[in-house]
C-alpha cells in the first residue's frame, strides 16, 4: 500500500476547493490554514476521523521533499557549456551587470528577522547553484 492509499484524494480535493490547506506544526500536530469561513462542523468531523492518516500522508511527503541526495564533490567538478559560456561573457565585459539580477522591497510591517534569515539560510542550503563558485584551475 502506498503512501497516497492512506488518504481520500476527493476529501483533499474538498479541503483544496473550500480553500482550506493542511500542514504539520513543529510538534507534528495537524494544522489548519487558510479560508476558515468554511470550516463546518461535518469537516471538523471529518478531519478527527481521517486525522492519524492525514497525519501520516503529510510526514511522508514531507520525508519525501527533504530526500535530496548530495553529488560526490570529493573532486572538482567542470563547468558546463552554460557556465564556460557565461564565464567568458563575463572575462570579455568585465565588471558587467548583465546577468546580475537585484531585487527590492519594501516592508511596511514588523519583521522577525531571525525568521527571514532562517528561510533564506534553509533555500541556500537546499540550492547547490546558490552556493556555486568557481575557481580557476590551470591544469584538470
Amino acid at each position: 500500500m502506498g503512501d497516497d492509499d492512506l488518504i481520500d484524494v476527493d476529501f483533499l480535493y474538498e479541503l483544496k476547493n473550500r480553500g482550506i490547506k493542511l500542514s504539520l506544526d513543529e510538534a507534528n500536530n495537524l494544522k489548519l490554514s487558510g479560508n476558515k469561513q468554511n470550516v463546518d462542523a461535518d469537516l471538523i468531523a471529518q478531519l478527527k476521523q481521517r486525522k492519524a492518516d492525514l497525519v501520516a500522508w503529510l510526514t511522508a511527503q514531507n520525508e519525501q521533499a527533504v530526500a535530496i541526495t548530495p553529488c560526490d564533490r570529493s573532486q572538482p567538478v567542470l563547468a558546463s557549456f552554460s557556465q564556460q559560456r557565461l564565464w567568458l561573457a563575463q572575462q570579455l565585459d568585465g565588471t558587467s551587470q548583465r546577468y546580475h539580477v537585484e531585487v527590492g522591497f519594501e516592508v511596511n510591517q514588523h519583521i522577525q528577522l531571525a525568521a527571514v534569515e532562517t528561510a533564506v539560510n534553509q533555500v541556500v542550503a537546499r540550492h547547490e547553484s546558490l552556493r556555486t563558485h568557481f575557481v580557476w584551475r590551470q591544469h584538470i
